[in-house]
Formats: structure tokens, C-alpha cells, sequence
């Protein structure tokens, strides 16, 4: 249940940024997947049934669609040099959409919160960033290779300096 709690804590973290301007950087890539990963391997439950099969399809098309969504929704743009990016509320909006989707699949399939599957959750938040990642590569290339070079990586630690 702490994981759950620290979860929840989290995503409000999470969304709550997504709504103002900030500097576009590696670890908005990196970090979220990292803990979900981490989330998803702590909760680890074979999937032992169809529905749990059909609970895990269904929550990856979510995540793709969301990671598609909330790509094309993120805004990324230079100014002086310094890339920044920016969700807005129809970010958020999406992510809370994303979190009532995937409630609503776990009462569909486990009617209720079901520990066994709620691994689940966490892989289709990797997925979720991860084509979010894909999608704002796509439409901002020279931006998302510039964060990840190391020049990049040098002018943002002047900028927090």
C-alpha cells in the first residue's frame, strides 16, 4: 500500500510540472520510467489467467495511445540556446484521463485493485513515456538529440549553477 501511496504522490508531482515552462532535460525522459520500472519489478506477479492476459493488452494500447497523445500535445521550443518544454492543462487533463483509464480497467478485469496485476500499471507508464519520448523525437529532433549530447548536458548544469 506505501507503494501506492508513493505512486500517487508522485503522478501528482509529475503532473503538477507538466503544466508550467521548464528546461527540457535528460532526466525528463529517464526518471519516471526508472521508478516505474522499479515499481513494476517489486510488484512482479506471473500473469496466470486470459483476463490478467487481456488486462495487460488492454492497458498497453492505453499507454500507446497516451504516449501519442501527450507527445503531440507537449510543446518544446529554444530560447537563448536553452531548450524548454511545456504540457500545459490539456497535458495534465490527458494524464488524469490516463489514471481514470487504467481504475477503470482494473475494475473491469479484477474488479477492484488487484495486486497481481497492478504491475501492469507501472509497465504501461514506461510505455506511456516512452512513445511520449518517440512522438516529441519525431516532431522536435534536433532539440531531443540536443538534450541528450553533451553540450546540452554542459549547458544545463551552467544553467542550475
Amino acid at each position: 500500500m506505501a507503494n501506492l501511496a508513493l505512486g500517487i504522490i508522485l503522478f501528482i508531482f509529475i503532473i503538477g510540472r507538466q503544466v508550467k515552462e521548464r528546461v527540457l532535460k535528460r532526466s525528463t525522459f529517464i526518471i519516471l520510467p526508472i521508478v516505474a520500472l522499479y515499481e513494476a519489478i517489486s510488484m512482479y506477479h506471473p500473469l496466470t489467467s486470459t483476463s490478467m492476459w487481456q488486462e495487460g493488452i488492454v492497458l498497453l494500447i492505453i499507454g500507446v495511445i497516451g504516449g501519442v497523445v501527450q507527445g503531440l500535445i507537449t510543446k518544446v521550443y529554444e530560447r537563448d540556446g536553452i531548450y524548454y518544454s511545456k504540457g500545459g492543462y490539456l497535458y495534465a487533463a490527458c494524464w488524469i484521463i490516463l489514471i481514470g483509464l487504467r481504475v477503470m480497467v482494473k475494475f473491469m478485469f479484477d474488479q477492484g485493485i488487484s495486486t497481481e496485476t497492478l504491475w501492469l500499471t507501472w509497465i504501461s507508464v514506461i510505455v506511456v513515456y516512452g512513445v511520449r519520448g518517440l512522438v516529441m523525437y519525431l516532431r522536435f529532433p534536433e532539440a531531443i538529440r540536443y538534450v541528450f549530447s553533451e553540450n546540452g548536458k554542459m549547458k544545463q548544469r551552467a544553467m542550475i549553477k
